[in-house]
């Protein structure tokens, strides 16, 4: 989409419109944020119209209403408002709905898909909703931004990680000491620094917080044991071992014993 041909010319008449153009990611992701965030048609709408597009000779903002624009899209957008209900391949429903990236807008899924959700989980049921770019961006966002308008508050958040991205982070902190011969078990360690630090951005809102440890069959688990061991030290909190990735639901009962 960065680099796309409008107009093919199919026909021998329409080569003179032909022209070569690119979808602009961040204006596409506002859009996207403030079907997301809105919590009826009239919501959006009016979120659409206090876009601003530019400003005029004299410096004052000019929006998507200046330009009548905003009706239009509001038109265009009119079903986009409405999540998509689909299944996961054990039944469970879910609902997928927005996705504006965490680095230019605020990386979660939209207010409505989560009180339809909640709606039809009942008081004794759940909803998981996940906040992207990890709880330096989306999860704090989640909480500025997403609950701000929503008036929810979670019960608990569960902070994900991998043996995989553990290690990367392991080695960008230990690659200038590989002349000293840094140990693979230490680079792990060196690496559980960043899921802590993720761990402690949780905790910073009050709100109860559970590790978890996404496992694929190429994992070492004298490896895995580590990651728990160094967590639990410096956390207090072990991350639970997830096996859904080869086993689906049955492989996350623990970690549903712990959300709960």
């Amino acid at each position: 989409l960065r680099d796309v041909v409008l107009s093919q010319p199919y026909a021998k008449n329409t080569k003179q419109y032909q022209r070569q153009t690119a979808f602009d990611m961040t204006a596409a992701s506002e859009v996207m944020a403030i079907v997301s965030l809105a919590s009826d048609h009239e919501d959006m709408q009016r979120r659409l119209r206090n876009i601003i597009v530019g400003t005029d000779q004299n410096g004052n903002f000019l929006t998507a209403d200046d330009f009548g624009a905003a009706d239009a899209m509001a038109v265009i957008l009119k079903d986009a408002l409405e999540p998509t209900l689909m299944q996961t391949i054990q039944g469970t429903p879910v609902f997928v709905h927005c996705g504006p990236f965490a680095n230019i807008a605020h990386g979660n899924s939209s207010v409505i898909q989560d009180e339809i959700a909640l709606m039809l989980a009942g008081k004794d049921g759940y909803v998981i909703t996940e906040a992207g770019f990890g709880s330096d961006m989306g999860m704090e966002k989640f909480f500025h931004v997403k609950l701000a308008n929503s008036n929810k508050s979670p019960d608990c958040v569960v902070v994900v990680a991998t043996l995989r991205a553990i290690l990367h982070h392991g080695y960008a902190e230990s690659k200038d000491l590989a002349s000293a011969g840094v140990s693979l078990e230490e680079q792990i360690r060196l690496g559980c620094k960043n899921f802590q630090k993720h761990v402690e951005n949780a905790r910073q809102f009050k709100v109860e917080t559970v590790a978890a440890l996404n496992v694929h069959e190429t994992d070492d688990p004298s490896h895995l044991r580590i990651v728990q061991d160094t967590m639990e030290r410096n956390t207090g909190i072990r991350p639970v071992l997830c096996h859904h990735w080869e086993e689906g639901g049955r492989g996350c009962v623990d970690l549903a014993g712990a959300v709960a």
